[in-house]
């Protein structure tokens, strides 16, 4: 499962080269304009949306909770999320915050919406130099096939933040290939 920036999740928490610090937002409506800097020409305020879309020979129950913040483990192994309460570890549910990284990589993520039926998972994640929202969405495509599309809008709040949009956006579309893989093969190892 390894990847030039040693996977998605590295790319993530900001251990990529460029040592860029991203958060998660959600997305909605139509994608979002071309990004540009913030206030007088300065990086805060820029944005980016970008998503890909991933098929799988699974029902949407089986896909879908793979997305959730603990279960991710499964296919990522760099991923290590640790909840803030210790009575929410392993919980997969809105309202749940967890954190990830530390030091200058360090991350708090709220799970805002965790509806497998209907294919939702959003969350909204808090750097020191970027916003992210992250929204994943799934659709059954056939009895036992699902398309998911996962997407995310990050917002800079500083010059850094905005390094790391300008690096999500060329880098997150080209990730497509990895996170089908990696995904597929949890769903195969995965009663």
């Amino acid at each position: 499962m390894a990847m030039a920036y040693g996977g998605w999740a590295s790319l993530l928490l900001g251990l990529a080269p460029l040592a860029i610090n991203p958060a998660i937002v959600l997305a909605q409506g139509p994608p979002a304009p071309a990004p540009s800097p913030g206030p007088a020409g300065q990086g805060a305020g820029r944005r980016t949306e970008v998503s890909i879309t991933l098929d799988f020979d699974a029902p949407l129950t089986r896909v879908m909770p793979l997305f959730g913040m603990f279960e991710e483990k499964r296919w990522d192994s760099s991923w290590m999320p640790r909840a803030v309460r210790p009575d929410e570890e392993g919980q997969q549910r809105p309202g749940v915050v967890f954190t990830t990284g530390e030091g200058a990589h360090a991350a708090v993520w709220v799970l805002t919406d965790y509806d497998i039926a209907s294919g939702l998972i959003r969350y909204v994640v808090m750097r020191d130099s970027a916003l992210t929202e992250l929204r994943i969405q799934g659709n059954a495509s056939g009895a036992d096939r699902t398309r998911v599309t996962v997407t995310y809008r990050i917002t800079a709040l500083s010059d850094e933040g905005a390094a790391y949009v300008e690096h999500f956006e060329s880098d997150f579309p080209h990730q497509g290939p990895h996170w089908q893989a990696a995904v597929s093969g949890a769903l195969r190892n995965r009663p």
